[in-house]
This record gives structure tokens, sequence and C-alpha cells, in this order.
């Protein structure tokens, strides 16, 4: 029986298509409408993501919860629809240790009897355990979450406005060019889309120090 996963929605703020369309009634040369920006701002939208992802920023990251349920021979959980990846190794809940991507077929038929899963294995949406979990489990960890796209002049755009700027200068270059720049258009819309977003990723995804061995022994 297949488990069920559930994900934490990305923050969206209160940026429209709408409030992006009139920000750019400044520029009397782009003569569109708010429909007509539909699809520009679902690529910005997609380039700004894939920054993200290999940033691996947590603009982009929700709590993966998955169920396994045991009750057939091969249980799964099922991932979010909106799942793009894990971010780090998932645990179990309620043990203290990582699993870990199976390396290798060969090692799943090491285990072909039911036990604590140390392994997982992903297929499509699907997330596998090896070996089989003897009990109902769940697997927590953080995800990847895949943008929700603009459908209508009233949908959000994603990402807690952090980059309703960005989109906009995206669409000014997109339809009249570049002003006062030079070069391939794409090209520069792909260092637009690397500067704008490594500049607020990079602050708003503040890490610790890294935990390092410690060098001297004090308690002696």
């Amino acid at each position: 029986m297949a488990g069920s996963g559930t994900g934490t929605p990305s923050a969206a703020g209160t940026g429209t298509v709408q409030s992006i369309y009139d920000y750019l009634q400044y520029r009397p040369d782009i003569q569109v409408n708010s429909d007509d920006l539909i699809h520009i701002v679902n690529m910005a939208i997609r380039a700004i993501a894939k920054r993200l992802y290999v940033l691996g920023s947590d603009i982009i990251t929700g709590q993966l919860s998955v169920a396994i349920v045991v009750a057939t021979e091969d249980a799964y959980g099922v991932l979010p629809a909106d799942f793009w990846g894990l971010k780090d190794k998932p645990y179990l809940s309620g043990y203290t240790y990582s699993l870990v991507p199976l390396p290798s077929q060969d090692v799943a038929l090491y285990y072909p009897s039911t036990g604590v899963p140390i392994y997982y294995k992903i297929k499509g949406l699907n997330i596998y355990v090896i070996p089989e979990a003897s009990a109902n489990c769940t697997i927590i960890g953080d995800y990847f979450q895949k943008p929700t796209l603009v459908t209508a002049s009233t949908s959000a755009i994603p990402f807690n406005e952090l980059f309703d700027d960005l989109i906009c200068e995206y669409i000014e270059i997109y339809f009249r060019g570049p002003q006062k720049k030079s070069g391939n258009t794409i090209q520069i819309l792909d260092k637009l889309i690397r500067d704008g977003v490594d500049l607020i990723a990079l602050k708003h995804d503040r890490k610790g120090p890294v935990q390092f061995p410690q060098a001297i022994n004090w308690d002696y």
C-alpha cells in the first residue's frame, strides 16, 4: 500500500502578474496586456528556481513527510507533487541516523526479509526503502520544491516578493532588448538571473559555521 507525501507550500507574497504589469506601465514602448505576460513571467520563475536549485537555497526548500505503510510486498511512499529532489539525506522519524541512497541492486539483494530501513531509492514520485520496513514508518527530510507557475493575472508570484523586481527587468529585456547594454539577449538574461538571484539567495541563506573536529583535546 502506498503511503502519502505532504509538502509545505512555498511562501508567496502579495505580488501578482497584475502588479508586475502595473509596474511596467512606465515603459510606453512595451505594449502588452497582463495576459501577455504570463508566459514570460513563467520563463523567469523557472529560470530563478533553477538557479536557486543549483545554489541549494532554502528559498525553494520544503519539509518532506512521507508515510511508508506495511501491507503488501514492495511498500513505498508517495512524494509530493512539487518534489524536485532531496536537499539532503532523509531520515526515519524516531531514529538518529540518515537513510543513504541504495548504491546498487546487488546491495538490495542482501536484504531479502523485512527490517529497519537503511537505504532509500526514488523512482518517479515513489520512494522505496531497503530493507523493506517491518513496521509502519515515516520518512522526514528537506526537499527542493518545484515552484507554482502563474496561470492568470491574479496569480501570486512565488518567492515571497524577493524577485519581483528581477522578473520585471527580465520582462523588459525580453520584450525590448537591453538598454545601454550590448551582447546576445539570451546571455544577458542568463547573467541577469545569476547576478540577481545570487545577490538575494546568498544573503537569505545565511549559514552557521561548519563543524570540524577539535584539534586539541582540552580534557587533559
